[in-house]
């Protein structure tokens, strides 16, 4: 499901939200852990719901986490909590 919040965030506004995020999580992807240097990964970065939508988590920053676009798009619709522990299975 999409989300609404990020609908309507400006191009600044969704930068700053990675900006903070990346912050939170010590630079690294939510899934696999490894680093996501904006200097790099700056077109390829995601961020979705840690509990998705459909399983009753909140569509607001509390509940987003930034990832590798790469990782994200190999969870499909996963649950990013459940993603992350397969991902440290890899």
């Amino acid at each position: 499901m999409a989300s609404l919040y990020l609908n309507r965030q400006s191009k600044q506004e969704r930068d700053e939200l990675i900006a903070s995020l990346l912050n939170t999580q010590q630079g690294n992807c939510f899934i696999c852990g490894q680093v996501i240097d904006l200097a790099v990964h700056a077109n390829s970065v995601d961020i979705d719901h840690i509990e998705p939508i459909s399983s009753g988590g909140k569509d607001s920053p509390r509940n987003f986490a930034a990832t590798h676009e790469s990782c994200n798009r190999t969870k499909q619709e996963a649950d990013l909590r459940v993603a992350r522990v397969l991902a440290s299975f890899d």
